[in-house]
């Protein structure tokens, strides 16, 4: 059984061994409305010969900039499933979700970018329903139905089956991390690195995929633990190199947050947007000054101490 499923088992056992109702929210009530920030929208995306790029998100058949407010209202709760009516200006959408934030996180998010790269190394038509379905927010997750020593346990099974492919990829790397605060619930994850190899089950295709890529995602959330409410929740993530001998570089970027919070910055990773050269410069400047400051000191002393000698 490939590592991944044996995570998504854990996760459906953990579930089934809590004495709770994972399917409904008494915090939910039909006709609440919430405002929300789409803070963060960006696809950058150069795979094979073709290319795509956004600076925002699509509603209505109409694109809008980072830093909209959408107006979310409940219409309907039935068995966990919601159904929002999303407005923004005098245009709406009709939105569904779930309040079962696990199956949130661990089937999509957390390895998003990653996954939607894959995808459109395999067919760059994909890149259509990438755009048409960027959008999304999900106001509720389960309010007090995972206790903390669920949260512990999923961050350590996390941990534990994620890093067990650093064996076989040394630069493979991940991070895990919970933290509560009155009665504020914030989640962060990383998955990143370098992979050079079939990888593919890691991210739910083939596992014959060839693969040579550096990559990285960031996914994280806040949420009231009482109420369920979602205050914030972004992914972002990059992946250059080759897939299936096709070359990609993909970058995608998405945040909403609920109007007037500001959701902490990541701690984990780094993120690349569009893989400028100017920008890869920037992050190795300091590395060139630092390694050329320390090797005009070593060339100074050196011609010192020749100097002291031929005196």
């Amino acid at each position: 059984m490939k590592k991944k499923a044996i995570f998504l088992l854990v996760i459906i056992l953990l579930n089934l061994l809590l004495p709770i109702n994972i399917t409904e929210n008494s915090a939910v009530n039909i006709g609440d409305t919430y405002t929300y920030e789409i803070s963060k929208a960006r696809i950058y995306a150069i795979v094979g010969e073709n290319s795509y790029s956004s600076d925002g998100f699509e509603f209505s058949a109409k694109n809008y900039p980072p830093g909209t407010l959408v107006s979310c209202e409940i219409t309907d709760y039935i068995d966990g499933d919601i159904e929002l009516v999303c407005s923004i200006d005098n245009r709406t959408q009709i939105s569904y979700s779930v309040s079962n934030w696990v199956h949130i996180i661990l089937d999509y998010y957390m390895i998003y970018t990653t996954t939607k790269a894959y995808e459109l190394a395999q067919s760059w038509l994909d890149i259509l329903l990438l755009e048409l379905f960027f959008f999304g927010i999900r106001p509720y997750i389960h309010p007090t139905t995972y206790s903390y020593e669920f949260f512990n346990t999923l961050a350590e099974v996390f941990n534990s089956t994620y890093k067990s492919y650093s064996t076989i990829y040394p630069n493979f790397e991940c991070d895990f991390n919970i933290q509560s605060s009155n009665n504020l619930v914030y989640i962060e994850s990383w998955l990143g690195g370098k992979i050079k190899g079939s990888c593919g089950e890691i991210f739910g295709f083939n596992d014959d995929v060839p693969t040579n890529i550096n990559f990285g995602n960031n996914f994280h959330i806040a949420f009231m633990n009482e109420t369920g409410l979602v205050q914030g929740m972004g992914y972002r993530g990059w992946v250059k190199g080759k897939i299936n001998e096709t070359s990609v570089k993909v970058s995608i970027e998405y945040q909403y947050e609920l109007h007037n919070y500001n959701l902490p910055d990541f701690i984990f990773g780094i993120y690349y947007y569009d893989f400028n050269s100017n920008y890869y410069y920037l992050f190795l400047l300091p590395v060139i000054i630092i390694g050329g400051a320390i090797g005009f000191i070593v060339y100074r002393r050196k011609k010192k101490k020749v100097g002291n000698e031929l005196l």
